[in-house]
């Protein structure tokens, strides 16, 4: 308890500030603190090296906040029509889930349209076999067409958005988005 105290103080401002910066509402960051923090405390027998405190608090708040996208998108059924095919689970690609509903509509749009079908009918939960066969087409190519699409949403999302590719080849970093988006 007294660890998550000292955590609260050396954090809590830093962390509602960056929380803010990617929650519009001033309400839903609160709350996302507040989860982050409870997770903070529920966790803390896991931080094996004190020296990767900010890295580990940090890591969490985005975790949490990739959350509330997923609950708020799936609540109000206006979820991106591919946002959760570019993640291979929650916790990876986490550039892709924040703030992804902002560029990737457009990125998708400016796809070549093989590649387009392929990431939404995959997301229209179609297996590949079923997109081969729609498409006429062998099945490793439907495969290849989207990891294509992956790369290059990966590529827009570097140009425009300020991501970099960590070492296992995902999304990861800030969003500084160059594009005008409309929330």
């Amino acid at each position: 308890m007294e660890k998550t105290a000292k955590i609260w103080s050396d954090f809590s401002d830093r962390l509602l500030h960056f929380i803010s910066s990617k929650i519009p509402n001033t309400e839903d960051a609160h709350d996302i603190r507040q989860e982050v923090f409870v997770k903070i405390h529920t966790q803390l027998d896991k931080l094996k090296n004190d020296a990767k405190l900010e890295a580990w608090v940090y890591q969490i708040s985005r975790h949490v906040i990739a959350d509330y996208y997923r609950r708020h998108y799936k609540a109000t059924q206006d979820t991106n029509p591919a946002l959760e095919v570019m993640a291979d689970t929650s916790e990876q690609n986490l550039a892709y889930q924040q703030y992804a509903y902002c560029c990737l509509e457009p990125f998708i749009r400016e796809l070549p349209e093989k590649y387009q079908q392929v990431i939404l009918l995959t997301h229209q939960g179609h297996k590949q076999a079923e997109i081969a066969h729609q498409l006429n087409t062998s099945l490793s190519n439907v495969k290849m067409r989207f990891q294509r699409a992956k790369d290059m949403l990966k590529k827009d999302f570097i140009s425009c958005c300020g991501y970099h590719l960590d070492a296992h080849g995902k999304l990861t970093g800030e969003q500084d988005c160059q594009r005008e988006c409309k929330h």
